[in-house]
């Protein structure tokens, strides 16, 4: 599963399933599947002949487990090669482990509680796609919106969204974004952090980009760059999992306690139950990959 071309995008072929038998166009050369340009398969296969369908192994269930270093299991089995998204989830994961595992401080220069409850970031394509978008809106202010650097969507969907000057590339862009939006820590003292886990997480509008990162119920994101001359417009978009429009709920950071407490991790059942002090992410594969409202609700 390739990453899209976002500069030219080309729609992709009706796909017609063949009720003939596969092994008349596709052929097992080595360790992969190869399509041998039969004309019958060609809007099935939607490849060249030659092309490469898979490599034969076992379906992937993380992104070490896929063939290219830049490669993020998406869910279904299905390897995405994207070097923005994978970046993009291994800054947030090593930041939300640090997070969990108490070795963050704030203002104060004291550390954050340890965490018994912090999921990993998973990939979704849909916010992916809408942060490209957001991206692409180059008519807003130069923070990306009208609200501040951090917008509230809908259907409890966050955005949060700088503007790099002078990067190398996306992902150089995109790193000195998310080391904006943590760096935000430093603006919590220890009045704050009373007020972030025994009332509301999100009350402080100056940290509400750290927030994002930090807040341990938060599972789904997608992450896009848009450029334009020296500058590069960064945007995550993230799915929460409550409503972080009000501010007059209980919602805390995170539940504190040993991190992955023996019984709290929503996905017990993965193989990867706790890394590094993170539960294995709670977003169901369907959802990663073809995230619509009928699944937003079983979050």
């Amino acid at each position: 599963m390739q990453g899209l071309g976002w500069q030219k995008i080309t729609p992709m072929l009706p796909v017609h399933f063949p009720t003939e038998d596969p092994t008349e166009g596709f052929e097992e050369e080595s360790s992969s599947i190869i399509y041998n340009g039969n004309p019958m398969f060609r809007n099935y296969a939607n490849m060249r002949k030659g092309d490469t369908v898979y490599e034969i192994g076992f379906p992937c269930d993380v992104a070490e487990d896929c063939p290219n270093e830049q490669d993020v299991c998406v869910g279904l089995g299905l390897c995405y090669n994207n070097r923005l998204a994978k970046r993009a989830m291994q800054i947030h994961n090593k930041h939300r482990s640090d997070l969990a595992l108490g070795k963050v401080k704030n203002k104060m220069g004291n550390y954050f509680p340890t965490s018994i409850q912090e999921y990993e970031m998973a990939l979704s394509l849909e916010l992916e796609k809408k942060a490209l978008e957001y991206a692409r809106d180059w008519e807003r202010d130069n923070t990306g919106w009208k609200k501040g650097p951090w917008h509230y969507y809908c259907n409890d969907t966050w955005v949060s969204s700088t503007v790099i000057n002078n990067a190398a590339d996306d992902v150089d862009a995109l790193e000195k974004a998310i080391k904006i939006w943590w760096k935000d820590r430093k603006l919590v003292d220890d009045e704050d952090m009373k007020v972030m886990f025994n009332e509301n997480c999100y009350r402080n509008e100056a940290t509400r980009r750290f927030v994002m990162l930090a807040r341990g119920d938060n599972s789904l994101m997608g992450c896009a760059v848009d450029k334009k001359k020296n500058q590069h417009n960064v945007v995550c978009v993230y799915e929460t999992s409550c409503s972080a429009e009000s501010v007059a709920f209980y919602q805390p950071l995170y539940k504190m306690g040993e991190p992955c407490g023996a019984t709290t991790c929503f996905n017990q059942a993965s193989s990867r139950f706790c890394s590094r002090g993170l539960c294995a992410s709670y977003a169901e594969a369907s959802v990663r990959v073809f995230s619509n409202e009928i699944n937003d609700k079983l979050l």
